[in-house]
């Protein structure tokens, strides 16, 4: 990345019409995915030709005038720099980082030209979202942005429609290309939608045009609805939200329960009723029992050497994360049959690793003995299981999208809906620290919901992770997690290589068919129900899930026998209903916004329950 030299002082027509043409070359080099480091010189160079000019931050919406839009047009700069920066800090390559400021610093600047700016106030919230700041402002910060995006695309694209003299007083600029490429295109995300529907360019006149919603409002107002649940904002959240195209949301009874370190169980939890013909078995917790003694054998679900052998395996830094590629491939998983007698005996027998060793020993009993009180005739036999797991930042993850477990590749062969029988959670990480009023890590939640439900669920159950404890709810039905406002103290980067500031989890479909028997095309490596890899240099987590599982040396795993299983706390209602603006009779307003695909984890949705199943076969992109 190259400085520009110093320049001599020139006429302010000029100085624009440079900084304009910059500016332009970025955005033509940014469309063609042109050399990144040439695109960020042109920024650079629009900062460094305009440091001398006499730029002004507007006062309001009425107020543009040229100082002013040179003043965005340095915030936006700015704006485009800080994304490079955060990328490169989020980037393992820390040397790539040469001749940067820090993101904070560039936001900072950014807001200095441009205290509205709707993009910058967003971004600087996702910044500090990812670096764990405090939940209160980073929610304060998207709000003001949403605020903002809304107030300035009224503005602007009113502006775009008035009969003026496009020729400034100042560098004979095209005024309204700049509030379209500066405000409306770059500050507020939003294009001009032709009439099949289609992104194009503004026509000559720049009149009788109809643009998209502003996805930077988008993003704020659900972000900001979703750091509001966390608090415990439910009525200001929900005015977030009826700018959706939505119609429910995750009851804030639900949230009220998952927030809580010690909710109360309500009469639901321990009783079936005519809505819960789906439900196999009510979703149940196993721990160890409480017990006044500093024997670590008591402490959970597994045996401590065996605990914290699983802990290592997948520490946030552990060789696992890396070799599977997690961060950048979709959904993978592993398949073991448990009566597979490659290797002489089967894995029931004679487990080969510490991975079939905890699933034989320890998780595989649980939900067997699960399956028994509720299934007296022992007629779902387990013959499989399907293993993954997850590693989350504590305070800096937004929880996991509410789901259904199936059979990817069924699903993907010939569109068939199939489930585990048992599915579940041991948890491994992140809530050894929790206080008595807020849970640490995000909470499992499950509901009495399933891809053939023809209404919303009635009720939810609530897990909350507890370290080395083991949770199973039927495998049919709709789950997943929701996010907490983490831990009160930030954490530090260096923090972050600890388990403990991890919510670590490991999960478990247990299956009554092969799964990996019927996919016709070759397993591949890390693909749903795939192999485990082999144990050589490029796979390393296997060679160590393999130490001390030699033919002739088998670890002594005893099966735990002092432990309770209690069933989840559950709550009622489940879902609520509520009006969008339009259907409230706000029909001459701006657009309906749409959720961000890329941060919709189905808190909240539209045409529930069904949107939940469409979900399955829906593999759109996200904007």
């Amino acid at each position: 990345m190259n400085r520009p030299a110093k320049r001599t002082k020139q006429d302010p027509a000029a100085l624009i019409a440079q900084a304009w043409e910059c500016y332009r070359n970025y955005i033509d080099a940014d469309d063609e995915e042109s050399c990144e480091e040439g695109a960020i010189d042109e920024l650079l160079e629009v900062i460094e030709i305009l440091q001398s000019f006499d730029a002004s931050a507007p006062e309001s919406l009425e107020t543009i005038n040229t100082k002013s839009l040179v003043s965005i047009l340095i915030s936006m700069s700015y704006v485009h720099l800080a994304n490079y920066a955060t990328s490169y800090t989020l980037d393992t390559k820390s040397s790539e980082m040469t001749g940067f400021d820090s993101p904070k610093e560039y936001f900072e600047k950014a807001l200095t030209f441009w205290p509205d700016n709707p993009s910058a106030i967003s971004l600087y919230a996702n910044f500090d979202r990812i670096n764990c700041g405090c939940v209160k402002d980073i929610c304060e910060r998207y709000v003001k942005a949403a605020g903002f995006a809304k107030q300035w695309r009224e503005w602007a694209l009113a502006y775009l429609e008035k009969e003026i003299d496009t020729e400034a007083d100042i560098g004979g600029i095209d005024v309204k290309e700049w509030v379209e490429l500066l405000i409306v295109n770059g500050a507020l995300g939003v294009d001009c939608i032709d009439e099949e529907g289609e992104e194009s360019e503004r026509d000559e006149e720049g009149s009788n045009e109809e643009y998209s919603f502003s996805e930077i409002e988008a993003t704020a107002s659900f972000m900001s609805a979703l750091l509001l649940s966390t608090l415990s904002k439910h009525g200001e959240a929900l005015r977030m939200l009826t700018k959706f195209k939505l119609s429910h949301r995750i009851h804030p009874n639900v949230w009220k329960v998952a927030q809580s370190n010690r909710p109360e169980v309500s009469n639901g939890a321990t009783s079936m009723n005519n809505n819960d013909d789906a439900v196999l078995f009510i979703p149940k917790l196993y721990h160890a029992r409480e017990v006044n003694t500093d024997d670590e054998c008591t402490r959970g679900v597994l045996p401590e050497n065996l605990y914290q052998r699983m802990r290592k395996l997948f520490a946030p830094k552990a060789s696992y994360w890396t070799e599977s590629d997690y961060n950048n491939r979709g959904y993978y998983s592993y398949f073991i049959d448990l009566d597979d007698t490659s290797n002489g005996k089967s894995v029931r027998e004679r487990p080969t690793n510490i991975i079939e060793d905890v699933i034989v020993h320890h998780l595989l009993p649980l939900a067997e003995k699960t399956l028994e009180e509720f299934d007296g005739d022992k007629s779902s036999k387990i013959i499989g299981a399907e293993w993954w797991c997850h590693s989350r930042q504590l305070g800096a993850n937004l929880g996991h999208q509410i789901h259904y477990d199936t059979d990817e590749s069924l699903l993907g062969r010939e569109k068939k809906v199939t489930h585990p029988i048992v599915s579940s959670v041991l948890y491994l990480s992140g809530a050894n620290q929790m206080t008595e009023e807020t849970a640490k890590a995000g909470a499992t939640v499950v509901f009495n919901q399933t891809p053939k439900s023809k209404a919303v669920a009635s009720k939810a159950w609530v897990s909350h992770p507890k370290d080395n404890s083991f949770m199973v709810f039927p495998g049919n039905l709709l789950h997943g997690v929701l996010p907490c406002t983490g831990p009160k103290k930030p954490i530090t980067p260096s923090d972050y290589e600890k388990p403990e500031n991890n919510r670590l989890t490991f999960m478990v479909g247990f299956w009554t068919r092969n799964v990996a028997e019927e996919i016709t095309e070759h397993r591949e490596l890390y693909s749903p129900c795939g192999p485990m890899p082999p144990a050589t240099k490029e796979h390393s987590w296997v060679i160590q899930c393999q130490q001390g599982y030699k033919e002739d040396k088998n670890p002594n795993s005893v099966q735990r026998t002092d432990l309770t299983g209690d069933c989840l706390p559950c709550t009622s209602p489940a879902w609520e209903e509520f009006k969008n603006n339009a259907q409230a009779g706000h029909s001459k307003g701006p657009p309906l916004l749409v959720v961000p695909k890329g941060l919709d984890h189905r808190y909240f949705v539209l045409d529930a329950p069904n949107c939940f199943t469409d979900s399955l076969f829906d593999n759109e992109d996200c904007f």
